[in-house]
C-alpha cells in the first residue's frame, strides 16, 4: 500500500510530530486502559514519528515541504490506522490534550487518517470493509 503523507508546510509537520510524541510519551507511561491502542501500536508509531520527524527536519534545513511516501503490507497499515484511531477516540487521550491543541493538530491529524485510507482503498475489497468504518467514524470530516 502506497500512503502519501503531504506536502505541507515543514513547520506544520514538525508542530504534529511534537504533539504526537507528547501523546506517545504519555501511552507508554499510562498502564493498560481499555481504550488505548496495544504497546506494539505505540511502539511501531513511535518509530513512524521518528522516521516522519528525520524527514520534517530535512525539509526544514533544505526549506521545503513536509512529505512522506511510504509503501506499507496494508495489514501493517491497518494497525498502525487503527491504533492511530483508538487514539483519536480515547477519552483517555482526549484528557491529555488542550481544546486549542486539539483544534490546532486536528488538521494535520485527518490530513494522515485521509493518507491511510486513501491508501488502504486503493487495494481493493480486501481493506474496504476498514475503510468503511474509518469513514463511518470520522465521516465529513475526511472529505476536507
Amino acid at each position: 500500500m502506497e500512503l502519501e503523507v503531504g506536502p505541507v508546510p515543514a513547520a506544520e509537520a514538525d508542530s504534529w510530530i511534537k504533539f504526537a510524541r507528547r501523546i506517545l510519551i504519555e501511552l507508554k507511561s499510562t498502564p493498560s486502559v481499555d481504550d488505548l491502542p496495544a504497546a506494539d501500536a505505540v511502539d511501531l508509531w513511535s518509530q513512524t514519528i521518528d522516521a516522519w520527524s528525520n524527514i520534517a527536519r530535512q525539509a526544514t534545513v533544505g526549506a521545503k515541504p513536509f512529505r512522506v511516501s511510504s509503501t506499507y503490507e496494508p495489514e501493517f497499515a491497518e494497525y498502525l490506522l487503527h491504533g492511530l484511531e483508538q487514539c483519536l477516540l480515547s477519552r483517555t487521550v482526549a484528557e491529555w490534550v488542550r481544546p486549542e491543541e486539539a483544534k490546532q493538530q486536528l488538521p494535520f491529524t485527518l490530513m494522515v487518517v485521509r493518507a491511510f485510507v486513501e491508501g488502504l482503498a486503493s487495494e481493493g475489497h480486501s481493506a474496504q470493509h476498514y475503510v468503511d468504518q474509518i469513514m463511518a467514524a470520522f465521516g465529513q470530516d475526511l472529505d476536507a
